[in-house]
């Protein structure tokens, strides 16, 4: 990371950290889910969806630390009562299950997980969790390109007005930051007067190879991995679900 970008960064996370003292738990809690709320006016200026990849570190700096002894944080004291009722056999498969060897158990509408990062249990939610998506194709294979730095882009077509797209823009940026520990970088794939500031990045388009996730909407569900650029598809709901495919891969749960 350069000077300028921990700077930046900083700053960010010092600004996030104050507005996360002045909100409700409650609001923390929704906020992953209003996405999908969002009108088709909303939807169609790429500033919301950059706003929402800045947003997620609102929610990574909202302690889903596993380790959370703060009795008033209902989501983390919640979810793991969940997960020691999954351990015991005591949910039934659509409140809980087990997947190679990961407890993933459904509060709120959404499925969570607990991955070890830097030698800490967070808490990652998805829409779906490996039963729901192990049907979804994905092909290809990553070069070390993709894994260099700590900067993914984050490729988003200007013209989409849709919230399934928007939500999957969600869903995928707060996992990489919160999961994977990178930082998403709300990237444009073409031109447009929404994008000026906006790096303008595409797996076609991207001279100095840099790491790269397209969302593309349409067509049947599926994820094809090449070189530093990761491209997923599918429509309405299926994107989300090729979102969390993909996610569930990277995180080394499914093949």
């Amino acid at each position: 990371m350069t000077e300028k970008s921990t700077d930046d960064h900083i700053l960010v996370e010092k600004a996030l950290k104050e507005e996360f003292h002045t909100e409700s738990q409650e609001e923390l809690e929704k906020s992953i889910k209003e996405d999908s709320k969002l009108t088709k006016k909303d939807a169609r200026n790429i500033g919301i969806a950059v706003l929402i990849i800045i947003g997620v570190f609102v929610l990574l700096l909202g302690n889903l630390d596993t380790k959370d002894t703060d009795s008033s944080n209902k989501l983390v004291k919640s979810v793991n009562e969940l997960h020691m009722e999954n351990l015991d056999g005591k949910l039934s498969g659509d409140r809980g299950y087990m997947y190679n060897g990961y407890s993933f158990v459904k509060y709120d509408g959404l499925w969570w997980t607990i991955l070890k990062v830097f030698g800490k249990g967070i808490q990652v939610p998805l829409h779906f969790g490996p039963q729901e998506v192990a049907d979804i194709p994905i092909s290809g294979s990553l070069t070390d390109a993709f894994n260099n730095g700590e900067e993914v882009h984050i490729g988003i077509d200007p013209k989409v007005t849709n919230k399934y797209y928007t939500l999957s823009i969600s869903e995928l940026s707060f996992n990489v930051a919160s999961g994977v520990q990178r930082l998403p970088v709300g990237s444009c794939t073409e031109e447009d007067e929404a994008c000026i500031g906006r790096p303008i990045i595409s797996c076609e388009n991207n001279p100095e190879n840099k790491p790269i996730i397209e969302l593309i909407l349409g067509g049947e569900p599926k994820v094809t991995l090449d070189g530093a650029c990761v491209k997923i598809q599918g429509s309405e709901y299926d994107l989300v679900k090729a979102v969390d495919r993909f996610l569930l891969r990277w995180y080394t749960i499914m093949p």
